[in-house]
């Protein structure tokens, strides 16, 4: 315990002081996002912050490692480190989307290699589980690979992708707690922590009005590890699909609106915008802060305890799946996710 705690500790330091030091150094080289007509920022703000947030968790979980040794959490300390690379590259120069998703095409394939080959890929659904190889595989790839980009679409205003880490760490650290049967499960647990926690350091400087960004090296990088853990949850631990939706249900439900509704009426899904129902409520007059705290306490209020009692309760995860999404759903229509309204 007090060497996890060291762990932590380490994390939230390394994160900060990283993060400060990106601030200084974007500020004296002139690294900023200049706001346009897509933005919701109004004044040229510094990017790549999330530097720190790598940093400070790949540091952590190499830690862990010491603790009891996993390949696939060595795995996601290395893939973790290329996809931020991409990211930083592209918040620095710009990288291609092709390249981009090619490198993400390639370790999210290797990384569900390797859970197959430690695992078995099933997906536990309705109290069944799913292990056709052709339906599992195509499945969590392209799982993996949206829930990487819904996370770079919604890190779109001052600490939303952030409260929104922390609260899905926060929803799993209790799922598995209450699994709690392996020191595999232990250190997974403690791995969401160090997320939480090296995502608590960042969130001082990225609440509204927001000193610096994540950027892309953050952003990528925390979608990516988010991704992998939700399905190592679910084949390892078997924590059922429902559980694992719901607790991603109000990132799920915007971007995915947002991205048919976009495609339906004809616009190019691939070009940047600022047609997310998060993005339509500070255009009403919300703030940015007001927006974040309410996905915070939508996640923390409604969906958590949902996803709790859908693992308690798997016979009617289904329905509790239904319940959850429900007024989900009805927030993006009322706030026009994916209509464009300027």
């Amino acid at each position: 315990m007090s060497f996890f705690l060291v762990t932590l500790v380490l994390g939230f330091v390394l994160s900060f002081g990283v993060t400060q030091k990106t601030l200084k150094y974007a500020l004296k080289k002139g690294l900023l996002d200049e706001p346009n007509h897509r933005s919701s920022h109004k004044k040229a703000t510094p990017t790549s912050g999330g530097l720190g947030l790598v940093l400070g968790v790949s540091t952590g979980m190499f830690l862990l490692l010491w603790q009891t040794f996993d390949p696939f959490l060595l795995f996601l300390v290395f893939a973790g480190l290329l996809v931020s690379l991409s990211g930083l590259w592209d918040d620095i120069k710009g990288l291609s989307v092709q390249i981009r998703f090619l490198l993400y095409l390639l370790l999210s394939i290797a990384g569900l290699f390797l859970l197959n080959h430690s695992y078995g890929l099933t997906i536990p659904f309705l109290t069944h589980q799913v292990q056709t190889p052709t339906l599992t595989f195509p499945f969590y790839l392209l799982f993996i690979l949206w829930l990487i980009n819904l996370y770079n679409f919604m890190d779109g205003i001052d600490g939303l992708l952030t409260t929104q880490g922390i609260c899905v760490s926060l929803g799993y650290i209790l799922l598995l707690l209450i699994q709690n049967s392996s020191a595999l499960e232990q250190i997974y647990t403690q791995t969401y922590a160090l997320i939480a926690v090296c995502l608590l350091s960042f969130l001082f400087f990225n609440w509204h009005p927001a000193k610096i960004f994540m950027g892309n090296v953050g952003s990528i990088f925390l979608g990516f590890i988010l991704a992998f853990l939700a399905v190592l949850g679910q084949i390892a631990f078997q924590i059922p699909l429902e559980c694992t939706l719901i607790i991603h249900g109000a990132f799920l439900t915007d971007a995915t609106t947002t991205l048919i509704r976009r495609g339906l009426s004809g616009q190019n899904v691939l070009k940047a915008h600022r047609d997310h129902a998060y993005q339509h409520a500070t255009q009403m007059g919300y703030s940015h802060a007001q927006v974040s705290l309410f996905f915070a306490f939508l996640n923390l209020f409604w969906l958590v305890p949902l996803a709790l009692l859908a693992l308690l309760y798997p016979h009617g995860a289904f329905l509790i799946l239904v319940i959850a999404f429900t007024p989900l759903f009805y927030l993006v229509w009322k706030f026009k996710a994916g209509i464009k309204t300027s």
